[in-house]
């Protein structure tokens, strides 16, 4: 970091680091970790002190790392795609104190004991400390990073490395690739890869520029590509695997690049074809024990006397030697064991004395005593030219992709399992330049044993690029004659299909064998099903190259994200079909923008964008706007909570929640303009009021809220006047408080209701001056441009054929209904009731859609659907869907705004069972997906403008309340609510977070349907979710007309619990979930 500082002094103005549309130069990022170093300091980071950074590729991630080194500690890297319980083993193993992340990875980080700090969230409290350079007792011998390694116990190990030598490589390196200012060096390696200290580190100590891209840019040979033009590279280090996705890809290369190959074996092709394309090319080899890079060749003509590439001779400081067993020098050309001295050897292994001992032996060749020798377990010689050749491992480790892997860890995890008898794990190379980790297995009982499981057990336990391409089941290990397992002998995978949990099942359509035919030629199996896992195949990172390649060829457009998302030719045949019809845009919509010029110039100035209205939100509005009596879409919540009260600070975080989101400060203009638009205002002042309860006993308190509640459904909004949304909060005692809101349904759907919450109560702690993280920044997405979407899909006659040819001659699926004692006069209300759902049911609802690879969401539409066909005793069911038409961005989800489209269903049950009905809603669902941004209004208009759906489903999950239930002071005592639907029945399904259970709530418009109506309709829900997840493989009946005798009979209800139908009320475990 000392290197650093020099620099910031030489050129503070230059770029020093850059991500996306983000770039710092030296003098800022120096400022910004300098300020976290000061409050790392603070918090008693010092010498020896490690500090855990799991951040994604971003600016933060480099000014974390600098960070930690100018407080003086050490940084241990964590990769965010490991999985938890590996995570969760070098947290525990390291004893970290602290650990740096990002708020959006809190959700999949393990439980700590480690203060955990948000680089995105907290870094309003870090700009309050000191922008100057921090003292630090920190020397040479002290830790400058530790990094875990695979360990052949099954257990990751840590590796210690001094600042001495780090500087020692980097000024070293500096001078083998002649690096200066006016270079640019593209980072694409994880931090968790040693190498990555070269990418991060050389470039700050001589004034060049480092170019962060995201690991998605980096695993994509063509998003790479054009990367290494974009931004000019000079400089870029890679594996060999990285540099042939390249090739792949058909990058032609680029002749001002300098490049570092290394990580794994560097073949005499490869070289040859990189030597063609850039400026210079150097091979470079090294253990992370030894400090990145230890060796370096500079790579000119290659002859045929090699297959792989020398790794050439030691950097500075560095010595190496090639022993035999007795640890004798062996004569030049000589195969032996490689071993590394000099300064750059680690400290050892992070609470590993034995293995260390083993592993960094005593130097005999140096009088110094505690000199010590790195044993590195690779095999090599020397060429008459003092140029060393690597020959590849003597024990059982291996390189893949750049990553050193203990096939024994491997081994030992696949051993655990219960099913398998025995493991063996091998890295072989079929085909040339295509290296693949295969995993062989013997049965406890000689039976099959399902690939997916060993697959899935093992990605639970690895790292993807651990987690073996292929497995064999062998009925017993080849051995040698002294009664070892024979590797050698281990057979080389079958070409034919494996075996595998699904069917065979041939492709039907024209792109389905399109892709299979891909597959297979890239795969080398010969018979490939619809249904089969690319990766259960042997898949991995660089065959998905060739398949995109492929694709391109054939003319068929997939990204690299599809095929890891989409893992079967069916789903990925499907996105194809998609692609074809899919709306998008390809940049942000700019404010005003979707307003012409005669409405501009109408503007009053204190605007700071408008657009039009959806067409849910003009329904929404012209319902509660001109119908005098209706409450319809005027949302009340009102919470009582258990929470620090402090009126200011919560009035101040409820106004900041409007000045970030500006759907908050949004009004609607119906008539003065060309057509109704939205107008979001600069600013707005949000009504939040107190009222003082706590001289009043509970009773009179209740009769205060009964009264403000009732009165608050009649107190209506001004739809003209921002803002559509107001606060009220009642103070009941000194730590408890009444929190209510109302807001118009036309501004906010379900899920920005949860994120706006979740939001205001974090901020509302953090003013608060509990340990909670600072609000990031406001989202970046605004709902103008899924205002666009739907604007785009209106002009689209593909969409409006679709629709028409879908429900054209469609029937109306009505409800029937009973004689009412209600007068013609009596406006509707509407009746929440919830279905009790057992815990073995909603188990059972989940295990099915596993197994069925269906989302949970359409095995309870299939119940949906299935109750509706009793209702109407009609075998075509034409019901309204909930669609989500959130944008898909990384802030997407903290976007607010009314992102519903209701989309007509239509479908047909099908005989036979519950399962095949679950199939085909599942099919009907993919079908309309593509077609889900043309408005449910407008497809009511084309059809004649009758109203045809009186029945509707939603499913939401709505996990951003995890964030609220972190909040230890904050309690929820109880809650009520009142919102007016305009179904008849609506069927409200979710999965509770916290319990991770199935729960439904019914919204039934009690004009017209009765109160025993009601009644029958949840049993009817009950036992029909019963019967699908009890017994999903058995027929169901489809009734058409009369009056048919329900199918389930006694015994299939009999474990069905006795139904209490009752308004809704908060349960005893109550969580913000149950809002």
């Amino acid at each position: 970091h000392q290197l650093f500082e020099a620099q910031v002094e030489k050129t503070p103005d230059a770029i020093a680091v850059e991500f996306a549309d983000r770039k710092l130069t030296y003098w800022e990022l120096n400022q910004r970790a300098n300020q976290l170093a000061h409050y790392l300091q603070e918090l008693g980071v010092g010498t020896e002190v490690l500090v855990g950074i799991c951040v994604e590729r971003s600016l933060e991630m480099v000014i974390g790392l600098l960070a930690i080194l100018k407080a003086g500690g050490a940084y241990l890297p964590l990769d965010p795609a490991h999985p938890q319980e590996r995570l969760a083993y070098i947290l525990q193993d390291a004893q970290v104190p602290i650990l740096l992340t990002q708020q959006k990875l809190l959700a999949i980080l393990p439980i700590t004991a480690a203060q955990t700090i948000c680089l995105d969230t907290d870094w309003e409290n870090i700009t309050q400390h000191s922008q100057n350079n921090p003292l630090n007792q920190a020397t040479a011998n002290n830790l400058a990073y530790v990094i875990y390694t695979s360990g052949s116990t099954g257990k990751p190990k840590g590796v210690q490395i001094p600042h001495r030598g780090v500087v020692n490589f980097l000024n070293s390196m500096l001078v083998s690739v002649d690096m200066t200012q006016q270079d640019t060096l593209l980072s694409v390696t994880t931090i968790t890869f040693d190498i990555a200290a070269l990418e991060l580190f050389l470039p700050l100590i001589v004034g060049a520029r480092t170019v962060v891209i995201s690991r998605e840019v980096a695993s994509d040979g063509v998003q790479l590509a054009a990367s290494i033009a974009k931004y000019g590279t000079t400089l870029m280090q890679a594996t060999p695997a990285t540099w042939r996705m390249l090739l792949v890809a058909g990058w032609q290369g680029n002749k001002q690049l300098k490049i570092l190959c290394g990580g794994e074996a560097l073949s005499t092709e490869l070289a040859n074809e990189l030597q063609q394309r850039c400026a210079c090319l150097w091979n470079v080899y090294g253990p992370t024990e030894t400090t990145i890079w230890s060796t370096i060749y500079q790579v000119n003509q290659i002859g045929d006397r090699f297959t792989t590439v020398p790794i050439g001779r030691p950097i500075a400081n560095t010595q190496i030697y090639i022993l035999d067993a007795q640890l004798r020098l062996v004569p030049m050309g000589v195969p032996g064991e490689l071993y590394i001295g000099g300064i750059g050897l680690a400290r050892g292994y992070f609470n590993r004395p034995e293995l260390t001992s083993e592993r960094f032996i005593l130097n005999p060749f140096s009088d110094q005593p505690e000199t010590r020798l790195y044993k590195t377990g690779d095999l090599a010689r020397y060429q008459p030219d003092g140029n060393i050749v690597y020959l590849g491992r003597i024990d059982n480790q291996v390189k893949l992709r750049g990553f050193r892997i203990e096939l024994g860890e491997i081994e030992a995890i696949l051993s655990e399992m219960p099913a398998v008898r025995e493991a063996a794990v091998i890295l072989r190379e079929d085909i040339p330049g295509e290296k693949r980790i295969i995993a062989y297995v013997v049965a406890e009982r000689q039976e099959a044993i399902a690939i997916s499981e060993l697959r899935r057990y093992l990605g639970k336990k690895l790292p993807e690029y651990m987690v073996p391409s292929v497995f064999v089941q062998l009925p017993t290990m080849p051995l040698t004659p002294n009664g070892k397992l024979d590797r050698r002998a281990l057979p080389a995978p079958d070409i034919v299909r494996p075996e595998l949990d699904e069917a065979y099942v041939a492709p039907s359509t024209t792109q389905e064998k399109a892709l299979v035919d891909i597959w297979v030629q890239v795969l080398g199996v010969e018979q490939v099903g619809i249904h089969d896992n690319f990766f259960a195949l042997g898949g991995d990172s660089i065959r998905s190259i060739q398949v995109l390649s492929k694709a391109k060829e054939r003319g068929l457009s997939l990204s690299l994200q599809q095929i890891f998302q989409h893992q079967t030719i069916h789903q990925l045949a499907q996105e194809l079909t998609t692609a074809k019809v899919s709306i998008a845009i390809a940049e942000q919509v700019q404010p005003f923008n979707l307003i012409c010029e005669e409405d501009l110039c109408k503007f009053p100035n204190d605007l700071e964008d408008a657009y039009p209205l959806t067409m849910l939100q003009a329904g929404m509005l012209f319902h509660s706007e001109y119908s005098s009596n209706t409450k319809a879409y005027q949302n009340i919540s009102s919470i009582h909570l258990k929470a620090p009260f402090d009126f200011e600070k919560l009035h101040t975080a409820v106004q900041q929640l409007a000045n970030r989101h500006p759907v908050l400060r949004t009004s609607f203009d119906l008539s003065n303009f060309s057509e109704p638009l939205q107008l979001v205002h600069k600013t707005v002042s949000v009504p939040c009021q107190l009222e003082d309860l706590r001289h009043l006993s509970a009773a009179e308190q209740e009769e205060i809220l009964a009264s403000w509640f009732e009165a608050e459904k009649n107190n209506k909004f001004d739809c003209t006047i921002a803002p559509l949304l107001r606060f009220q909060i009642h103070r009941r005692s000194e730590d408890t408080f009444q929190f209510s809101f109302t807001e118009h349904h036309a501004i906010l759907d379900g899920w920005s209701v949860a994120s706006m919450l979740t939001e205001l109560f974090e901020h509302y702690f953090f003013l608060l001056g509990r340990e909670v993280s600072p609000i990031g920044p406001p989202p970046a997405n605004a709902f103008r441009n899924f205002v666009a979407l739907q604007k785009q899909a209106l002009q689209s006659e593909e969409y409006q054929r679709y629709w028409m040819q879908k429900l054209n001659d469609s029937p109306t699926t009505t409800i029937p209904r009973r004689p009412s004692q209600k007068s013609a006069d009596e406006t509707s209300e509407v009746r929440v009731v919830q279905v009790p759902i057992n815990l073995e049911v909603s188990q059972g609802l989940k295990k099915l859609a596993q197994s069925a690879k269906v989302p949970l969401k359409s095995v309870l539409f299939a119940a949906h659907l299935r109750v509706i066909n009793k209702l109407c005793r009609e075998p075509e069911v034409v019901t309204l869907v909930s669609s989500n038409g959130r944008p898909e961005t990384t802030d997407g989800t903290r976007c607010l705004g009314l992102f519903l489209n209701p989309l007509p269903f239509r479908m047909k049950l099908p005989q036979g069972t519950w399962m095949d009905l679950i199939s085909q809603v599942f099919q009907t669902e993919q079908e309309l997906l593509p077609f889900r941004w043309y408005p449910m209004a407008q497809i009511q208009k084309d059809l004649g403008g009758q109203r045809r759906f009186e029945t509707c489903f939603n499913f939401t999950h709505f996990h951003v309340y995890d964030r609220i239930e972190t909040l230890t002071d904050l309690e929820l005592l109880d809650a009520k609510g009142f919102n007016i639907t305009d179904f008849v029945l609506l069927a409200e399904f979710k999965l509770n977070v916290i319990s991770s259970q199935v729960e439904l709530s019914l919204c039934c418009n009690t004009f017209e349907l009765s109160n025993q109506q009601i009644e029958e309709i949840c049993n009817d829900y009950a036992q029909t979710l019963t019967a699908i997840a009890q017994f999903s493989d058995k027929e169901y009946e489809v009734f058409v007309g009369g009056n048919n005798q329900q199918y389930i009979d006694d015994k299939q209800i009999k474990g069905i619990e006795e139904l209490s139908i009752q308004k809704l009320k908060i349960a005893k475990r109550k969580t913000f979930h149950r809002l």
